[in-house]
Formats: C-alpha cells, sequence, structure tokens
C-alpha cells in the first residue's frame, strides 16, 4: 500500500485538521497515482496554512486571493497557470474536509481561476492554426491537397 511520503509531519503526531491534511494527501495519491501531484500539493498546503496561521474552517476567500496572486520563494509574480495550480490544490482540499464534515463551505468558491492561454497544437502556428513547416511528422510540408494521394488510382472507381 503505497504511503504519501512529501508530508513533512509524522502521522502520529498529528492533531486536528493536520489529520485531515495527511489523510487528503493519502488520498489524493491513491487517486491520481501521481507522486509528484502530492508532493507539489503538501508544499502548496504547508506554505498556505504557514503563511495565514488559521485552521481551514477559519480561511477566507480573501486570505486564499491574496497567497495564491502573491510572489512565491522566487521572488516572481506568478503566472496564471501557478495561480491555477495553487487554487486547484485548495479547492481540491476544501472539497476533501467538505466531504469529511470537517468544514460547511469552500472559500475557493468565491473565486475565479485566471484564463490561461491554451498553447497552439504541436504543429500549428499560433496565428490561425496553419501548418508550420516540418511541424507535422508525417506531413512535414503540410498535410497533402486533394489529389496528392501516394499512389495514384487507389481509390479511383472502376471504369466500365
Amino acid at each position: 500500500m503505497p504511503q504519501a511520503t512529501a508530508v513533512a509531519f509524522p502521522e502520529e503526531n498529528l492533531i486536528g485538521w493536520e489529520r485531515a491534511l495527511y489523510a487528503f494527501l493519502v488520498e489524493k495519491e491513491r487517486r491520481s497515482g501521481s507522486r509528484r501531484t502530492v508532493e507539489g500539493y503538501s508544499r502548496m498546503l504547508q506554505d498556505f496554512f504557514g503563511r495565514v496561521g488559521k485552521a481551514p474552517d477559519k480561511v477566507t476567500a480573501q486570505e486564499i486571493f491574496i497567497w495564491a496572486h502573491g510572489r512565491g520563494l522566487s521572488g516572481k509574480d506568478p503566472s496564471p497557470v501557478t495561480i491555477g495550480a495553487r487554487m486547484a490544490c485548495l479547492t481540491s482540499f476544501f472539497r476533501f474536509l467538505i466531504r469529511m464534515d470537517i468544514v460547511r463551505s469552500n472559500p475557493c468558491d468565491r473565486l475565479e481561476r485566471p484564463r490561461t492561454s491554451t498553447p497552439p497544437a504541436r504543429g500549428l502556428s499560433a496565428e490561425g492554426g496553419t501548418p508550420t513547416p516540418g511541424g507535422n511528422r508525417r506531413y512535414p510540408s503540410g498535410p497533402p491537397r486533394q489529389g496528392d494521394h501516394p499512389h495514384p488510382g487507389a481509390h479511383r472507381p472502376a471504369e466500365g
């Protein structure tokens, strides 16, 4: 049975909601199968609750907003993707706490995640979805045009 090793405190020393935090990380690892996700969530949750210094039932939407949009350890402003990841982590944790009857509401529900731009599909340009030269392994110069079949006549109806 896998154990979440990303948690900085031993299970037997946990009190109150910290047990729920540990249980959340264990469940997250079992459900996602990704140790990297669990380690990231563990760091984010410890950073948030370490900074806010409150139990989950006392956390406000404003505190989450400030933390999600605030500078991290790098000292840089977070990207929209980072903000979204921080909010997703807390949203998921608060949903878990609601399921466990530890809190009654999710303060993240009052917040909107930032819009992130989706990069164009590999092989397409950002301007208009036009093929980029050499961007498609199968068709390096772009998709074939009608009539450019590699075996002419292979799909022609029989004459007669």
